[in-house]
């Protein structure tokens, strides 16, 4: 069942879902072309091509005509004008695909400038997440290959300084399993210098790579050690305070001690 509209920002959760929809009752070639539509004339041995209409080719283009409905109804106002006037649903895929998938490579550099540069200020990783998975949509719709591990080293960029350790160390995991040049590159915006000792030193072995729902899982640990580190340091902090507090009490004391201690001693 389909329950989303097409509208210019959603085009990938849309797509996804009326393939997913489809491809379960083996109709979306239709709309991509891999079922063809079959000889409209019957041929005979005999006398060639007839003016008869093959029985394949009337149910082909009733399924077709049927199926070119389907896309219309979850239509908006707008995306609706990309498909009118269309004869088979392939070309109303095409059209719409056109539209929306097809994105220029100026429109892909800045998706790919808006994954890597999103930070998480204030957001929960869950959110951050979220963020950073809809130029990776749109990117994936535009025909790019986005892996996990190029979504990993993004939300590594963004990650505040109390993530330097988790980020670190991760960093070094993904060294470890012969990343891309263009993983390499994002790892310097994240802001990890290349003499890094804990990246020269830790030696990390793992098969299979490290998937995202690992990297989540990390990041939320990180995230409660720098909770943790955070709430020592405040209480430091205000022990700190109060000793301070503590001190200047005692000198002010000592001082008028001192001050009444030289009168009386004086006044003898």
């Amino acid at each position: 069942m389909l329950t989303l509209r097409l509208q210019d920002d959603n085009f990938a959760k849309w797509s996804f879902q009326f393939r997913y929809v489809l491809g379960g009752y083996d109709l979306f070639g239709y709309f991509d072309g891999t079922n063809v539509c079959p000889p409209k004339y019957v041929i005979s041995l005999d006398n060639g091509v007839t003016k008869e209409i093959t029985n394949a080719y009337k149910q082909w283009i009733k399924i077709d005509k049927a199926l070119l409905s389907l896309p219309i109804v979850t239509l908006g106002d707008e995306a609706i004008e990309y498909v009118v006037g269309s004869k088979t649903a392939y070309e109303a895929w095409t059209h719409l695909c056109d539209q929306y998938a097809i994105v220029s490579r100026v429109r892909i550099n800045h998706l790919k400038t808006e994954l890597h540069t999103i930070k998480k200020g204030t957001d929960s990783i869950e959110k951050y997440i979220l963020r950073l998975k809809h130029p990776k949509d749109q990117l994936l719709a535009a025909g790019e290959s986005i892996s996990e591990n190029d979504l990993i080293v993004a939300a590594l960029a963004g990650l505040p300084a109390e993530y330097n350790m988790i980020r670190t160390v991760i960093m070094a995991t993904l060294a470890g399993e012969n990343i891309s040049e263009n993983d390499l590159v994002m790892a310097k915006l994240a802001g990890l210098p290349a003499e890094d000792n804990m990246i020269r030193t830790i030696i990390v072995t793992r098969e299979p790579p490290i998937t995202l729902k690992e990297f989540h899982e990390q990041l939320l640990s990180a995230k409660k050690i720098a909770e943790k580190n955070h709430l020592i340091l405040n209480r430091m902090v205000q022990w700190w305070k109060s000793k301070t507090i503590l001190s200047r009490i005692i000198l002010e004391h000592w001082s008028k001690w001192t001050v009444l201690s030289g009168w009386f001693f004086n006044s003898e």
